[in-house]
């Protein structure tokens, strides 16, 4: 699971490459991957995809839509939109040979699939202390974006959070796209249970990220700074499993 970052995929980051070779291996190999706002899109850009601006920032809350597709209806069963949480300044194409399933109404990509590989735009993984934290981290960009017809003020994003929390935590219950992150967060306490190492996948060994990822109430702090920092690999059966986290893009 790839969560998001502060940073652009389009920047000239060393890990960049070597986290699209992990993701093409991880493809190669039939396992699952999901990522999220940063991650949905460096998943995009390893399968040949691109990342652009997109044409407003979101920030905060807002609806998006499931697609009439075979596929959207297979991730999301009957479900036909819900409320999420967006913090995003760039947006990926639809790489080869995948389906777009979700949209919203200021960012027409907000969720693909490929076999196996699940890519967002938006955070469904949000907690009620994610979104305090981030409002706090991100004051000063919510200012700089505060034009942005999608972008909401940290009051807003804050109010009545708990009911919006909870309905999005009932969309992972719920549907198969919640299911398979329900399986991956599982899987990745059984490995530790186990004593599965925590540091090798084959060659490929690690992942960068900043700040604090969190996903389905279980939340992994990684170093903060601006030098590439070691995130946490899992190696379980049939899944692979690395996290990072932070403000997207």
């Amino acid at each position: 699971v790839f969560m998001g970052g502060p940073m652009s995929v389009n920047e000239p980051l060393p890990w960049i490459a070597q986290s699209c070779e992990l993701i093409r291996a991880a493809v190669a190999a039939d396992l699952p991957v999901l990522g999220h706002c940063l991650g949905g899109q460096l998943i995009a850009k390893a399968l040949g995809g691109s990342i652009t601006q997109n044409r407003v920032k979101e920030i905060g809350w807002g609806p998006v839509r499931v697609l009439d597709n075979a596929q959207a209806h297979g991730w999301f069963g009957g479900l036909r939109g819900f409320e999420t949480f967006h913090w995003h300044g760039e947006t990926f194409s639809i790489p080869p040979g995948a389906v777009r399933l979700l949209e919203s109404d200021n960012c027409a990509n907000q969720a693909y699939a490929l076999g196996k590989v699940f890519g967002m735009q938006c955070h469904v993984e949000m907690t009620e202390e994610m979104i305090r934290q981030w409002c706090k981290d991100g004051a000063a960009e919510i200012a700089a974006a505060a034009n942005s017809p999608a972008v909401q003020s940290p009051e807003v994003m804050q109010d009545g959070m708990a009911p919006k929390v909870a309905a999005l935590n009932a969309v992972l219950k719920y549907t198969s796209f919640g299911r398979q992150i329900r399986a991956t967060v599982q899987n990745r306490e059984l490995a530790e249970t186990m004593g599965v190492s925590t540091r090798k996948v084959d060659r490929i060994t690690f992942f960068v990220g900043s700040g604090l990822a969190g996903i389905g109430g279980v939340a992994i702090s990684l170093i903060s700074g601006t030098n590439p920092t070691l995130g946490t690999t899992y190696i379980i059966p049939a899944f692979l499993v690395v996290v990072a986290g932070g403000l997207g893009q």
